[in-house]
């Protein structure tokens, strides 16, 4: 693939707009949640939440991996964002004038259902922008700016919940995507993001990017790999709730976005045969053990610091072989694919946490979980290719 020579600003412009983009995302999540409960009094309606935010990612997945492979990318990512800004507007409008609060959740329906476009606007976009030999270092900056986001974006928020600000919470989440869409919008190497610059000689669908996974081996195991850690990641969202108190929820999941930070860094470093990914797999069964038998906090976070630099280094490393794997013109839709395949694992990881607890116990449940990721582990290395 020909890699354009794009200007350094245009780089840094990208970078900085999809951190802002995260941070408002990841702060939208936690501020959703909060001011749901706050006006709401219900669990089941805050727990809802997720739930909005799951679904349309795992319907418009593949959707909006096809789109990015057919539209100008660029256009695509700014578009999202200002959907995004047009519903925060909506949503402080909702809050001021008291709407119910279901019209929040269908609010924040349409706005994942707009920010599923940028992972597979990303990835189809990168390997033209950096080359081949870029991939490893972008694409551990992307997941260290992903990590940065989910710890800033919460804190941005606290300050806002704290004072029952809910409206101003909406509004600034509001502005940075409008940052974001600024910060895109002044790329000036636009032509670098046009779809179809791989001279296909047919449109890209969802035959060809399934086709892709049938006959790169190298790619189906990385795939399927980053879905077991999404359910991992998934299952720990629930067990995490039971097994820390109240307080310390958010803070679990510092511990984990720190580990991601050190894993991303270490990704590039990392390869991708099936006994190298086995070994993270099992690194990661390690630490779900761990998680049952740890009897204090500080050890818990250490803990879940290693868990979570395995499923970074997991993730990273999946998205390099997407990108240098995948064939050019479906680079997007297999990239949406696995979107929605990590959505679904991410949900039912945490739709078998509660039944799992009640089955064998909070304690046992970490354990079990263990298991099946060593079972998925012993299954790799027995691959040879």
């Amino acid at each position: 693939m020909a890699v354009r020579q794009t200007p350094p600003g245009d780089m840094l412009k990208l970078a900085s707009g999809f951190a802002v983009s995260q941070m408002g995302d990841a702060a939208y999540g936690v501020g959703l949640t909060a001011v749901v409960y706050a006006r709401s009094q219900s669990a089941a309606l805050a727990g809802a939440v997720t739930a909005v935010r799951v679904v349309p990612a795992i319907i418009a997945g593949p959707v909006a991996g096809l789109l990015a492979d057919r539209t100008h990318r660029l256009n695509l990512l700014v578009l999202a964002d200002l959907v995004r800004v047009a519903l925060m507007v909506v949503s402080a409008v909702a809050v001021i004038a008291g709407w119910p609060v279901w019209t929040l959740l269908i609010l924040a329906a349409c706005a994942q259902a707009a920010a599923v476009v940028s992972g597979p606007c990303l990835a189809a976009s990168l390997p033209g922008l950096v080359g081949v030999t870029g991939l490893a270092r972008a694409n551990a900056t992307r997941a260290v700016l992903t990590e940065l986001s989910f710890i800033a974006g919460p804190l941005a928020v606290a300050g806002l919940l704290a004072f029952d600000a809910h409206a101003a919470l909406f509004a600034a989440v509001g502005l940075t995507f409008a940052a974001s869409a600024t910060l895109l919008f002044t790329i000036s190497d636009r032509a670098a993001f046009q779809a179809g610059r791989s001279g296909a000689s047919s449109p890209p669908s969802f035959r060809t990017s399934a086709a892709a996974f049938r006959t790169r081996p190298a790619l189906s195991t990385m795939a399927l790999t980053d879905v077991v850690g999404s359910f991992v990641y998934g299952l720990l969202t629930v067990l995490l709730v039971m097994a820390v108190p109240e307080d310390r929820y958010g803070l679990a999941f510092v511990a984990l976005g720190v580990g991601g930070i050190a894993g991303a860094i270490g990704a590039p470093h990392c390869g991708e045969s099936p006994r190298t990914v086995a070994v993270l797999l099992a690194a990661l069964a390690l630490m779900l053990d761990l998680c049952g038998l740890a009897t204090d906090f500080l050890t818990l976070s250490v803990v879940l610091c290693l868990a979570g630099a395995a499923i970074s280094m997991i993730e990273v490393r999946t998205d390099i072989a997407i990108q240098r794997d995948a064939p050019p013109p479906v680079v997007g839709t297999v990239a949406g694919w696995v979107l929605h395949a990590d959505y679904v694992a991410m949900a039912a990881g945490a739709a078998v946490a509660a039944p799992l607890t009640t089955l064998v116990g909070l304690r046992a449940s970490f354990p079990v979980a263990a298991v099946v990721v060593a079972g998925c582990a012993a299954l790799l290395m027995l691959r040879r290719t």
